[in-house]
């Protein structure tokens, strides 16, 4: 069914308000809730405050999709185009990383983006992105080669941290000099072997290191707005822990809200797998196929069956991954978004919000101009 202009509009002001009426009661009762207050106390209290405001963010979003995307999994017909769709994904991210290394370098500048933490933001929504280049077709053929050439041992639709610099960074500067970079993100690594674009690598991070300085004063700022005295020994509530996530929501939420919390965790991959599962998924992954499937001998048995599983994944993807390339550029050509994908009027970027205010905290500490113009 075609949907018109109308329903799509009427469709998405009930989704706002759902979310904004739900986001302000989750707050409140994270707020005033009693059985949360022991919890908190263990933490400084602006960190509690942060916390509260992203898990309501983050627990508005997975009790709205999470159905969704859970029915999406259970339809195996389209599972070679999500697997494709991945792979355009996975190459937009290395576009956005390649630009993340260049902006905080202080080489280019790009339209909407003054914090590092966009870039993660970007990375969730990274088809609608509006200064990324598309992916063009020697980029679909760099990735349909990592496919062919990769280690099976690497599942290519791993769920990744895409957009995280420090730990990208850090593992790029550990190799020793003339060796291959063999940094965790194994297609970044093909990329920038077939590139050259491990340049953008080794740039150093000035604005990060701006943003870190302002940001630890801003944080020293609102310490003395607060008044608190002692300052606050006690250890941050990281909101973007996911571990401390987890353990939140298992612990005080619903059985039914923490059910929705793990469907979306283990939706952004259908080989994002539990790995004692592992063995038993591939086989019932195997048997459901209608063709025979070639396996490799191998001294281990398991190893053999993943191997089976992870090759036949990726010749399904690989069959499907030109036709899906041109369904995107048609739509692009057209002006429609890709699969569905709708333009981002109801999403805040929350961890964005709460970076600039403390940056402009510390600039107003240093007595310096109010802005990120720095």
């Amino acid at each position: 069914m075609i949907e018109t202009t109308e329903s799509l509009a009427e469709q998405s002001l009930k989704e706002v308000l759902w979310k904004a009426n739900n986001y302000t009661r989750i707050i409140n009762e994270l707020e005033t809730g009693v059985h949360f207050q022991e919890f908190f106390s263990q933490y400084s209290s602006s960190s509690v405050v942060d916390f509260i405001k992203n898990y309501a963010f983050k627990k508005v979003y997975w009790h709205f999709y999470g159905e969704k995307n859970l029915q999406s999994l259970k339809e195996e017909k389209n599972q070679w185009s999500r697997a494709s769709r991945f792979c355009l994904e996975s190459i937009l991210q290395k576009k956005l990383f390649d630009l993340q290394c260049q902006w905080r370098g202080n080489r280019i500048k790009l339209p909407g983006i003054e914090l590092t933490s966009q870039f993660k933001w970007w990375s969730d929504h990274i088809f609608s992105c509006p200064f990324l280049e598309p992916v063009n077709e020697i980029e679909v053929g760099y990735f349909m080669r990592f496919l062919q050439e990769s280690d099976l041992g690497y599942r290519f639709q791993e769920s990744m941290e895409w957009q995280n610099f420090k730990v990208i960074k850090n593992d790029f500067l550990a190799i020793p000099s003339g060796q291959r970079n063999c940094y965790y993100n194994t297609w970044y690594e093909f990329h920038n072997h077939q590139t050259g674009n491990d340049i953008y690598f080794a740039l150093n991070d000035e604005r990060g290191t701006l943003e870190q300085y302002y940001c630890q004063l801003g944080e020293q700022e609102e310490t003395g707005e607060r008044n608190i005295n002692p300052p606050d020994s006690r250890p941050r509530l990281e909101y973007s822990d996911e571990k401390r996530l987890e353990y939140f929501s298992s612990h005080f939420d619903s059985k039914e809200s923490h059910r929705k919390y793990l469907e979306k965790k283990h939706w952004h991959s259908p080989f994002n797998r539990i790995k004692t599962a592992l063995i038993e998924e591939d086989l019932l992954f195997l048997e459901r196929q209608k063709v025979r499937v070639p396996i490799e001998s191998n001294e281990d048995w398991r190893v053999a069956i993943y191997r089976a599983a992870e090759l036949f994944r990726r010749n399904k993807t690989l069959e499907k991954l030109p036709i899906v390339a041109r369904d995107y550029w048609a739509r692009l050509d057209s002006g429609k978004p890709f699969s569905g994908e709708r333009r981002i009027l109801d999403t805040k970027d929350l961890e964005s919000d709460l970076l600039r205010q403390k940056i402009i905290l510390g600039r107003k500490r240093k007595g310096e101009q109010e802005n990120l113009d720095f």
